[in-house]
This record gives C-alpha cells, structure tokens and sequence, in this order.
C-alpha cells in the first residue's frame, strides 16, 4: 500500500472515530488522547495528520456540509430536468446522504451549538445555500404551473425537515 493511500485511511479512520466520540461526549468532552486511543495511535502520532482538535473538526464539518453542498450544487446548476424531477432528487439525496451518514449527522447535532464562531458561519451559509438552492426548484416549479402556489422558503424548510 503506497504512502498516500495509507495515510488517507488513517485519516479516514481518525475522522470516523472523533465523530463517534463527539457524538457520544461532546466536542468539548472529547480529548485528542481519547481520539488516538480509539484510533490505536499515540497523541503525538494525531498532529501529524491534524494540527489540532478544531483543526480535525473542520475537516469533519466541510466533510459533512460543505463538500456534499457543492457537488449537489454544481450538479443542479447542470440539470436539465423540470422542477418536479430536482425536487425529487433533493429528497432522494438528502435521505441518502442522511442515512448514509448517520454518525456524521449525530456528531453535528451534538456539536453544532459548540462550532467556533468562524467554522459555524461557514457551516451556516452552507445550510443557507441548500435552502437557498431548495427554494429557486420550488419557485421555479410555481412559475412553470407543476406546484401549487406556495411560501418557498416554508415549503423548502417543510421538505427538508420531512426528508431528515
């Protein structure tokens, strides 16, 4: 196995074990000596892929929020597909993606409140960017007669709680 390779499984693995323990503890509750020993590693062997704890938790909260926002994102600008069709994929990915991440989406619950100021704007303006894009499918689906005349932002906020 080659050097990068191993080191990104690593990573992997050291992310998907801080998020279990910041879901279980808190991210405040979590200690990095914690997070090595349930990795199998020693502290010190922990900065050499993350500076530190936050710098470790930014990865997990762009792994989380931003990086799937930005393919889903550039994907829908890409779409050809009527209203009804997008909408549709918002709900199958936003399940999915929730399903598919149940230890991720827990570990954000747990730890949203206690972002740092910095890192919870960036995780906020990407919720707003969903919504934001959620919002543009529904109005363009009442300007094109396929739904119902409706709030945009309280039907998108509808969709998006039904789907969680």
């Amino acid at each position: 196995m080659g050097r990068e390779r191993r080191k990104a499984l690593l990573e992997r693995e050291i992310k998907d074990k801080a998020c279990i323990l910041f879901a279980r503890k808190g991210f405040a509750g979590t200690s990095l000596t914690d997070i090595a020993d349930a990795v199998g590693l020693s502290r010190a062997a922990i900065y050499y892929y993350f500076e530190n704890k936050e710098a470790l938790l930014e990865a997990i909260v762009a792994e989380v929020s931003e990086r799937p926002i930005e393919i889903w994102l550039a994907q829908s600008r890409l779409s050809t597909a009527g209203p009804e069709a997008q909408l549709r994929d918002v709900v199958r990915r936003h399940v999915t993606g929730i399903l598919g991440r149940q230890v991720l989406m827990r570990m954000m619950a747990v730890t949203e409140a206690a972002l740092p100021p910095a890192l919870a704007a960036r995780h906020a303006a990407s919720k707003r960017r969903y919504l934001n894009n959620c919002r543009r499918i529904i109005r363009d689906g009442v300007l094109a007669g396929v739904f119902r005349p409706v709030d945009d932002r309280v039907a998108a906020l509808a969709v998006i709680g039904m789907a969680a």
